[in-house]
């Protein structure tokens, strides 16, 4: 190999070095949003992850008002003479009181596998969705939504209902048992005129 041949060898790979280095961009295999450590719990963190809610939600609403009132009033004359004195009187009063009492309690107890269907940019997970259950004809369904923050999924990669942010939890019936709650078409319309 002649000189000026090993010169241009030399320049040309020289070149080659320089352009790689200069195109080459250093990105880290770490990305510290989407990591998570091999030893870590498996905990739902990005979009098409699962989690379980574990609903245990219990409403009680009571209200309660009284009222009373009384009048009285009284008239009276008397009048008197030598030998006879007459009276007479008129009276009359009123009285009413009333209570009432309005009273509503609620429990739902129930699991349910949700979806992350968005994270937003506070690093809280959307979480959405619903389950149905069918037993002798009688359709049960439990939709639930809202926002989880990382911090409150636990290790075995659950979370308290109460623990949702802006949550929307509905549990409906559709079935033999519903319609039997239901009122008849009779009592509504007894309702509506004010009779019942």
């Amino acid at each position: 190999m002649s000189k000026f041949m090993f010169l241009l060898y030399f320049i040309y790979s020289n070149l080659l070095i320089i352009t790689l280095i200069n195109n080459a961009s250093a990105e880290s295999l770490y990305n510290e949003k989407s990591f998570q450590s091999l030893v870590a719990d498996k905990k739902a963190f990005k979009v098409g992850d699962s989690l379980t809610i574990l609903v245990v939600e219990m409403a009680r609403a009571e209200s309660r008002a009284g009222t009373g009132s009384e009048n009285n009033t009284t008239i009276r004359a008397n009048a008197s003479g030598n030998s006879t004195t007459i009276k007479n009187g008129l009276g009359i009063s009123a009285a009413s009181s009333g209570d009432a009492v309005t009273s509503r309690h609620g429990f739902v107890s129930a699991q349910l596998a949700v979806s992350v269907i968005s994270v937003d940019i506070n690093g809280q997970l959307n979480v959405s969705g619903e389950q149905v259950i069918v037993i002798n004809g009688e359709e049960q369904k439990i939709v639930i939504s809202g926002l989880v923050r990382k911090e409150d999924i636990n290790k075995d990669n659950t979370i308290l209902s109460n623990r949702l942010t802006k949550a929307h939890i509905e549990f409906s019936g559709d079935g033999v048992v519903a319609d039997a709650q239901s009122k008849s078409i009779f009592h509504k319309i007894f309702s509506w005129l004010g009779l019942v």
